[in-house]
């Protein structure tokens, strides 16, 4: 559902399901990336770009990769469409 949200530029309401997930504390390595991504590509969105930071460096640290000091680096690497809208 959180991605429908965001798809519809919707992100509070992305942002809002996607917590649930993290605070559940209950999904596999995998998913948590996913999920951090996602959070972290609507909180840029928003332009919150210091929660975006942390859950982009959030998804690096699970993946254990290095990290990023700003959130617009983590997307232009990985999701350099959003940044058209």
């Amino acid at each position: 559902r959180a991605q429908v949200y965001y798809s519809m530029k919707n992100y509070k309401s992305a942002i809002d399901d996607l917590s649930i997930i993290i605070e559940a504390k209950t999904a596999r390595a995998t998913l948590l990336e996913a999920v951090h991504e996602w959070r972290g590509k609507a909180f840029f969105m928003l332009g919150e770009e210091a929660k975006a930071l942390d859950d982009f460096n959030q998804v690096q640290l699970l993946k254990k990769s290095f990290t990023f000091s700003r959130a617009e680096e983590y997307i232009r690497m990985f999701s350099p469409g959003d940044l058209e809208t």
